[in-house]
């Protein structure tokens, strides 16, 4: 959840995030809207104790004659009218064999995922609903790492204390923990809500701008006189 969070206040800062989903097409789902055009970004979360990740990990099939494997559940996600990228998020690094996925997709070569993608096309001949096979995935997909969870919590704190010193709120340590909890709960609330009632799964940049607005404003309400939110961004 700490991840799903992460990707929620990237949105309140990016203007370029529609929406963060959580746990419906796959562990998390980010909706782009970038120079009028839409694609959506599939997560997969992955907290397995591994050293490194390599190409047998993600490949291996749970089910031998069946699209089981890691890379195949995620192209499989690519099934909806938008195009599909992907992302992979893990604790740990990945071996040499699969570093080229962990440069972004703008600072890559037009030959950069060559080598992998033939690898992968390959070894499974897997097509999405969309019609994209894995030279597709490996050339849309971008994998991220950070070390432990403790990391990526300290992380978002940051980013929560960040955020607020951008909206001219000053906070106590306590309270921007208090913010981020708060957020954390709001993600958690998400990702367990039933998936019949997609909406209560779905957190939008114009419902958390309005919320970070209304939460910066009553804390900030507890320290009168020490700051005040003068430039609360929408």
């Amino acid at each position: 959840d700490h991840v799903a969070a992460r990707y929620v206040l990237n949105m309140l800062e990016d203007r370029r995030i529609e929406q963060v989903e959580c746990e419906t097409s796959d562990d998390i789902t980010l909706r782009w809207l970038i120079n009028g055009k839409r694609f959506v970004e599939y997560v997969q979360v992955k907290s397995n104790d591994v050293d490194r990740w390599n190409w047998a990990l993600l490949t291996k099939r749970d089910i031998a004659k069946s699209p089981t494997s890691i890379v195949e559940k995620s192209l499989l996600c690519d099934r909806g009218p938008e195009p599909g990228h992907f992302r992979i998020f893990t604790r740990n690094g990945v071996h040499s064999g699969l570093a080229a996925l962990t440069v972004p997709l703008a600072k890559r070569g037009p030959t950069d995922l060559d080598d992998l993608s033939a690898r992968l096309t390959k070894k499974y001949p897997t097509i999405s609903a969309r019609g994209s096979n894995l030279d597709y995935w490996a050339r849309h997909a971008f994998w991220e790492a950070l070390s432990t969870e403790d990391d990526i919590r300290a992380k978002n704190v940051w980013i929560v204390a960040t955020l607020c010193d951008g909206d001219g709120c000053s906070l106590r340590s306590e309270q921007i923990v208090t913010l981020y909890r708060d957020i954390l709960e709001l993600v958690e609330r998400a990702a367990a809500a039933d998936r019949r009632v997609p909406a209560d799964k779905i957190l939008t940049r114009e419902t958390m701008r309005l919320w970070w607005s209304d939460r910066l404003r009553s804390l900030v309400a507890t320290r009168p006189g020490l700051g005040l939110p003068y430039r609360i961004a929408m």
